[in-house]
């Protein structure tokens, strides 16, 4: 099933499919976001949800966050792992690992 896009004409004050529009000035152009997605079971309860709404509002009434877009810089000062040093050392434990399966 083709989604469709529609966007709010300021001028003629009407929602208007996007492939339909030819915007008369820059002004006149406003996207909509839907509320609709993917059917997910939520994490919480265990209810199958379609809508970012009602998702969002029961994430926040069992006290949880929703993470995932976040940027890393974000936890600077919250005891975060710098992942380059991170790296470093499994690089090192890898190599000692093969090192010492060598001798043996």
């Amino acid at each position: 099933m083709a989604r469709k896009v529609y966007i709010f004409d300021k001028e003629t004050q009407k929602m208007v499919d996007v492939e339909e529009y030819r915007p008369r000035s820059r002004d006149s152009f406003h996207s909509v976001i839907e509320d609709t997605m993917e059917p997910a079971i939520h994490p919480c309860t265990g209810e199958m949800i379609d809508s970012k709404r009602k998702f969002r509002k029961i994430t926040r009434e069992h006290g949880c966050e929703e993470v995932g877009n976040e940027r890393l810089d974000y936890y600077k000062g919250a005891n975060m792992p710098d992942p380059k040093i991170e790296r470093e050392r499994r690089v090192e434990a890898i190599n000692r690992a093969f090192e010492e399966a060598k001798w043996k």
